[in-house]
């Protein structure tokens, strides 16, 4: 049986994920390219906002026709 998809990723995983350093996730949220949660004293990112923000930078760098 296969386990679903997480829902909230740690920093350091959506880091590993994208292949880009573990600050630059931070340098993403704190300019708010990439939403996060805060759950007690731990920042999580949602799925669906890893999702959106490689969308936003393929978009970013898109040329236009």
């Amino acid at each position: 049986m296969q386990m679903a998809e997480k829902l909230l990723y740690r920093p350091e995983e959506v880091a590993d994920r994208l292949s880009i350093s573990r600050w630059a996730v931070y340098r993403a949220i704190a300019d708010h390219s990439l939403e996060s949660v805060k759950l007690g004293k731990s920042r999580r990112i949602p799925a669906a906002a890893v999702a959106a923000y490689i969308e936003r930078l393929r978009e970013e760098q898109a040329v236009p026709a």
